[in-house]
């Protein structure tokens, strides 16, 4: 591991094939004793059962050659466990030319564990549901023992619906009603005078004086 990145996974796997395992017989021992005259493979876990030694520096020795420790720290039983994001670091590697056009998602199937995923649906308005996404459409299913016949196994589907309830008579829809619109008008109108309310129009208009005119004389 460096930075985070699986290095020379793509060579281990490749390697692995032609080993066979010391513990199981199996194809695709990847873990060997670091004695360079030692034949000895296993898998990681198989390793782990056969008692062979992992030091903090990655060098891993099986039961017969313990003697060879040189001292460095030993990784307990519970120090296997990876506490960081780690990925396959894939620089070198020549892909082949339908990975990198991609798939159909027809041709996908996607299990998680013994449950298969049917189709993934796909996110709208109503998907967002105390933090989690429901995306509308999903469907997984499981065979499983049936709750009736403890004898026989069947198929429970589960699968995310989007309900719109329909409007009862009582409740037109909306959408189609023309809107009528209202203009309120938030400032109050200058009082009027009560005894200027009932006059004819030019009686309560106020006479504009004159303009008065200057001779050059006066000037």
């Amino acid at each position: 591991v460096h930075g985070g990145s699986l290095k020379n996974v793509h060579a281990a796997v490749a390697r692995g094939r032609q080993m066979r395992c010391e513990h199981c017989q199996r194809t695709g021992a990847t873990v060997g004793c670091c004695l360079s005259a030692c034949l000895s493979n296993y898998h990681f876990m198989c390793a782990r059962l056969c008692q062979c030694t992992f030091q903090e520096d990655k060098k891993v020795f099986c039961q017969k050659h313990i003697d060879l420790l040189d001292g460095t720290e030993i990784v307990a039983e519970d120090g296997f466990d990876v506490l960081r994001r780690v990925y396959v670091d894939f620089e070198g590697i020549s892909f082949k030319r339908k990975f990198m056009v991609g798939l159909e998602p027809d041709t996908i199937h996607m299990m998680i564990g013994s449950m298969k995923i049917d189709s993934l649906g796909m996110l709208t308005d109503l998907s967002e549901c105390e933090g989690r996404l429901l995306p509308v459409g999903y469907q997984c299913s499981r065979l499983y023992w049936s709750t009736v016949d403890a004898r026989k196994r069947c198929q429970y589907t589960c699968r995310v619906l989007e309900y719109r309830p329909k409007l009862s008579p009582e409740e037109p829809d909306a959408s189609g009603m023309q809107e009528e619109n209202h203009t309120i008008v938030h400032s109050p109108a200058a009082p009027v005078d009560p005894h200027l309310r009932d006059r004819p129009l030019q009686e309560a208009a106020s006479p504009v004086p004159p303009l008065e005119r200057h001779s050059p004389a006066q000037n």
